[in-house]
């Protein structure tokens, strides 16, 4: 059996070792939404769970999307992301092109 001493100290580790890896999300998400436009920002940050965007041709849609699957899983561990396309590989090449960027 484990002493008080050894359990604290674990409990310890593990508090600190999930403030670090939250220190390390929160400034990956300052950059990921330093990338990011103006009218792009207004998207990503509104309160809504559910998000449709309907923009014209090189309005830069699919980095958006891929910013927002990144910042969602980020703060949300364990989430589940959709991301629809036309087809599955075509779906795959521009979301992994644009994340990869």
């Amino acid at each position: 059996m484990l002493s008080k001493n050894v359990i604290n100290s674990l409990i310890d580790n593990e508090i600190a070792n999930r403030k670090q890896i939250q220190s390390n999300n929160q400034n990956l998400i300052q950059t990921l939404l330093s990338f990011a436009q103006p009218n792009q920002l207004e998207i990503i940050n509104h309160p809504s769970k559910k998000k449709a965007y309907r923009g014209t041709r090189r309005t830069n849609k699919s980095y958006m999307a891929g910013i927002l699957m990144i910042l969602t899983a980020l703060q949300h561990s364990n989430s589940k992301i959709l991301y629809l396309g036309l087809t599955n590989k075509s779906a795959s090449r521009v979301i992994w092109s644009d994340i990869l960027q």
